[in-house]
Order: structure tokens, then sequence, then C-alpha cells
């Protein structure tokens, strides 16, 4: 494997936290946040990493460095804002941190391509409904993308080694009715890899909360979740509902967790 260790990435920051989502939840792990994002979702909780000129340019090796002196906990998540704009950076980040043998996971919106990013053991994609866009066109053209790359996934899925999973986010009902809309499709693109018993993206479905506050969303989700159990497509699919934990560890704390 050849890793170019002299190639810059913007990143935001650095920190080891628990895992606050994902089926990696509770786990301690390196988070690498880096710079920049192509999304402005209105209820996002890092709009600081959206400035694509702000954020301190580091090479891969210095990077590992960091996560080393941080200290490795065999987890690392590469997050944004939008870690593949910087798509040939978190290739050369993500092989040399599994070549030390951690566990990679990289977190993206879906509005980036994923093809010819395969290595990462655990992709984590948002599929967003449309309380994160204010016009309808560009939710139109985000979602041609997503199932773009939810074509990638299938291709990934043919490997025991990789264990992706889609995230939905939902904020309102609207958000949710979107939600059963995406898992149907979904049932339906992998429903013959489900009947095989061939491993498919895990389905995470997480309510919107603003830090600090205590949303309707968090006990309405849970409800609707509930009551669309028996629904054919819900029951393949398994969906997860879940929160964010660590915005309950540290409720004030708005970086570095």
């Amino acid at each position: 494997m050849t890793v170019s260790l002299k190639t810059k990435l913007k990143v935001n920051e650095i920190f080891k936290s628990i895992q606050g989502e994902s089926t990696l939840v509770g786990q301690p792990t390196i988070f690498i946040r880096l710079q920049g994002c192509n999304l402005r979702c209105p209820w996002c909780d890092t709009k600081y990493s959206w400035p694509e000129n702000k954020g301190k340019e580091m090479t891969v090796f210095d990077i590992g460095k960091e996560c080393n002196d941080v200290g490795l906990t065999g987890f690392v998540c590469i997050t944004g804002g939008e870690p593949l704009l910087q798509r040939v950076g978190v290739r050369n980040l993500a092989d040399s941190l599994i070549f030390e043998d951690q566990v990679v996971c990289v977190e993206t919106n879906g509005g980036v391509a994923l093809g010819g990013f395969p290595y990462v053991q655990k992709m984590i994609m948002d599929w967003k409904g449309p309380s994160a866009f204010n016009k309808h066109s560009d939710w139109e053209e985000y979602n041609k993308m997503v199932l773009s790359n939810i074509n990638e996934l299938k291709v990934r899925q043919l490997r025991d080694t990789y264990h992706d999973e889609i995230k939905f986010l939902v904020s309102d009902r609207r958000d949710y009715e979107f939600v059963r809309e995406g898992m149907l499709y979904l049932y339906n693109t992998l429903s013959k890899k489900y009947r095989m018993n061939v491993h498919c993206p895990t389905i995470l479905v997480s309510p919107v909360i603003t830090r600090g506050q205590k949303p309707d969303i968090i006990r309405r989700l849970a409800e609707w979740m509930i009551a669309d159990s028996n629904l054919h497509f819900m029951m393949a699919l398994k969906p997860r509902y879940q929160l964010q934990i660590h915005k309950y560890i540290w409720p004030d704390t708005k970086r570095g967790v």
C-alpha cells in the first residue's frame, strides 16, 4: 500500500471523545473534523466547520502524529464539514490509519460522490430530508447524488469487510414521511441482498436535536417508528432509532465532544 504522508488537508479540530452515534456508539474514538462543507443545513450543529478558508492546513503525517499524541483508541472517525471534499487527502489519511490497525469510519452528508473511495471499513452516509434545504430544486439535486451513492454502497456490500450505514435525519413530520419513502426505495433496491443474507447498510433514524433543548421530535419520532414497525419494509430493513448521546453527556459543550 502506497500512502502519501505529505498530502495536505484543511483540519478544523482533532479530539478524543465517546462516539455519540452510529453502531459504534459508546466507543472511545479519535475524531478528525475537516474544514469545509457543500451544504448549509439550517439546523447543523457544526456550522463552525463550514468556511473553506478557515481551518489549519496539516499533512497526513502531522495528523497521524497528533492522533498518536492524543492517544489512539482503535477507532477513528473522519468527519466534517464534508470530508469527501478533500477526497485525495482523506484517502491517504484513512489508509495511513488503517495501517496503524485503526477501525476508520468516514461520515459524509451524501451530497458528494462516493465512487473511487472504497477502502474505509465504514461509510456513514446521511440521507437528509426536505428540512435541510431552503430550495426544493437543491433537495432534488442532492437526492440524485444520494441515489448514485446508494449504488456505490451496493457494490461495497459484496465484501464482508465493509459495514456501512445510512442515516436519516428527522426534524418534523414531513422529514419522517420522506424517511418512509426512502426506506421503501432501499427495500426495493436491496431486498434481494437481504433475502440472500448479504450484508447491507444498517439504517439509522435520528431526531434533529438543538443542543441544550429537548424538542418534541425526540418522542414523536420514536412513536412514529413504533407505529410503522409492522410495515413490511420496516421489518426487513430493521431501522434503528438513535440519539446523539454526546449531546446529553456534554449538553453545554459545542466543540471537542
